[in-house]
């Protein structure tokens, strides 16, 4: 993460002194830093490589890496000074869960965030479109602040959420309704198989 980058040179040092060969993803133009994640944007890691280094604190961006790539993560957290590997298994398991919940839903409430930054409104339509499609019930949701208060005068089955990435994977279960990404609502509707379970991601070409 960000506030880690000037680590990279060193850790790179490192593992080159000890036989290893490295590569320090650029990412795409929303990315400052190479090497830097953001908790919506892992094009980073974009390189091919047998495994990834994360320096930084949480399980999010690491997760995210790893479900992205099918590849293993080395998370090297420096505040508390630990190192392990992640293991994706357990939250592909209660994103299924949240999917298999949603397979019987009839109406869905499509959530776009006006931030900057955040706003995909295009993706909200396309994902309408899809709704429309397969014959659910669907009312898109605009709010600056997507908070569990704001959306309980909805009365859906379930949330598609295409504001940050975060909300459904982090704060899903303080809402009234499961929270879908943009990728589960199609996996639910049939348009995507299973197996192609990915983290939800803002790229440079997203926000529309």
């Amino acid at each position: 993460t960000v506030q880690h980058v000037h680590q990279l040179d060193k850790a790179r040092n490192i593992l080159g002194s000890n036989g290893m060969s490295c590569v320090v993803g650029t990412g795409d133009s929303r990315i400052k830093y190479p090497g830097q994640l953001l908790g919506c944007n892992f094009s980073a890691a974009e390189v091919k490589c047998d495994s990834y280094l994360y320096i930084g604190s949480g399980k999010f961006h690491p997760l995210g890496v790893a479900v992205a790539t099918r590849r293993k993560v080395l998370a090297a957290d420096p505040m508390l000074n630990t190192v392990e590997w992640v293991d994706p298994e357990r939250i592909l398991r209660q994103r299924g869960g949240v999917i298999a919940r949603c397979l019987d839903a009839t109406s869905f409430g499509i959530i776009v965030s006006t931030k900057i930054g955040q706003e995909r409104t295009g993706l909200a339509r396309r994902l309408a479109d899809l709704a429309k499609k397969h014959g659910k019930e669907h009312i898109i949701i605009s709010f600056d602040n997507i908070t569990p208060d704001a959306l309980l005068q909805f009365k859906v089955d379930a949330f598609v959420n295409t504001a940050c990435p975060r909300i459904a994977i982090d704060e899903g279960m303080r809402f009234n309704a499961p929270v879908l990404t943009p990728v589960e609502f199609e996996i639910v509707l049939g348009e995507r198989d299973w197996s192609d379970l990915v983290f939800d991601e803002i790229r440079d070409d997203a926000i529309q």
